[in-house]
């Protein structure tokens, strides 16, 4: 009884977090990305320097920046093609790759190295409503990404299993506006062991009272001749201005076969500090009904990213802290560190 008080005090402040008030300014409602941390990463300034790069100081770099952009672009209106011609040739395409080069390095581990990267095709002929999504992963993050039950901030990659993974999938956007998003994926792992797999991801937006909105989230995942399950996540955002974003994260997932649940609560701020520069704080608590419902883990982490060099390169450092129970609660802790560049993305 005693070990549960100091989870039900820091849930209690966390709820008690849910009435921070720094700022009365209306929402942007607008600016809201399905990827709230690629959304803090690009401010105005830095978009448009994308699009129209500075030819001055490294005329070279950003020329080879703008061609492999212009490359991507190119092969995804290529692919695209054989669904037809598009009736409009200035349509923009959005395709980009996102490339993750760092190290990492856990309590008790040797520092190992981290290279990944996430693409993401335009495809406007295919019904204009597809996307061609791939990415490198590890295959614990694969399977939370694939169920629904990862955590929205998570930073670090756990080296718990360091199998890398590449996933491809092919998106159909049912609904895709504001306030509202459908979306079925149609994809597979085609390294490590092959799985095919289907989910489908509703997401819905209301504005509340205060200035804060309403986040519905439902995912619903299914792999061939493998578990199938569910996640219902449930947040409330609010924006401080241009920029700041408060975020209150309740999560449950469930695997049907094995009737196994899995919860989280968290609090997430995301700030802009300057044209070139971001911070996001995060604290949460994990559970799960393995033998009964109970907490799992405690976790504490931000993140700071800053542009250098080129608009388009970023350094990034993450550290993470955890208190999880099969360490009975001892601190145990995780640092990220590395580059990420961004190509193509109008």
């Amino acid at each position: 009884m005693k070990k549960n008080l100091p989870f039900s005090t820091i849930f209690l402040i966390f709820i008690g977090l849910t009435w921070l008030i720094v700022e009365q300014t209306q929402p942007l409602l607008s600016d809201h990305h399905e990827d709230l941390r690629l959304r803090y990463w690009l401010s105005k300034r830095e978009q448009s320097s994308l699009v129209n790069p500075s030819w001055e100081p490294f005329k070279w770099l950003d020329l080879g920046h703008a061609s492999i952009s212009d490359q991507i672009r190119l092969s995804a209106q290529g692919f695209d093609g054989l669904f037809g011609e598009p009736e409009d040739d200035d349509l923009l395409n959005h395709s980009q790759i996102l490339t993750r080069l760092g190290i990492q390095k856990e309590e008790g581990e040797d520092p190992s190295p981290l290279l990944r990267f996430s693409a993401k095709m335009d495809l406007p002929m295919m019904k204009k409503r597809w996307k061609l999504l791939v990415n490198s992963t590890t295959e614990t993050f694969f399977t939370k990404r694939l169920t629904g039950s990862g955590d929205p901030f998570r930073l670090g990659e756990s080296s718990d299993n360091e199998n890398q993974v590449v996933t491809t999938a092919l998106r159909w956007s049912l609904i895709k506006d504001v306030r509202q998003i459908l979306n079925i994926d149609l994809g597979a792992k085609v390294r490590s062991t092959p799985k095919a797999y289907l989910k489908a991801n509703y997401l819905k937006r209301w504005p509340l009272r205060n200035h804060f909105e309403m986040v519905f989230n439902q995912h619903v995942f299914g792999v061939i001749n493998d578990d199938s399950g569910s996640s219902t996540s449930l947040d409330f955002t609010r924006n401080y201005g241009k920029n700041r974003l408060y975020r209150i994260h309740h999560r449950v997932s469930r695997i049907f076969e094995d009737d196994f649940f899995t919860s989280q609560v968290s609090h997430s701020l995301y700030q802009i500090l300057s044209p070139k520069a971001t911070l996001a704080l995060h604290a949460s608590i994990s559970g799960d009904n393995q033998t009964q419902w109970r907490h799992n883990d405690i976790a504490f982490a931000f993140q700071y990213k800053r542009s250098f060099f080129r608009p388009w390169i970023w350094f990034f450092i993450e550290p993470e802290l955890h208190h999880p129970r099969y360490r009975d609660w001892k601190r145990t802790h995780q640092v990220t560190l590395g580059v990420e560049t961004l190509f193509g993305g109008n």
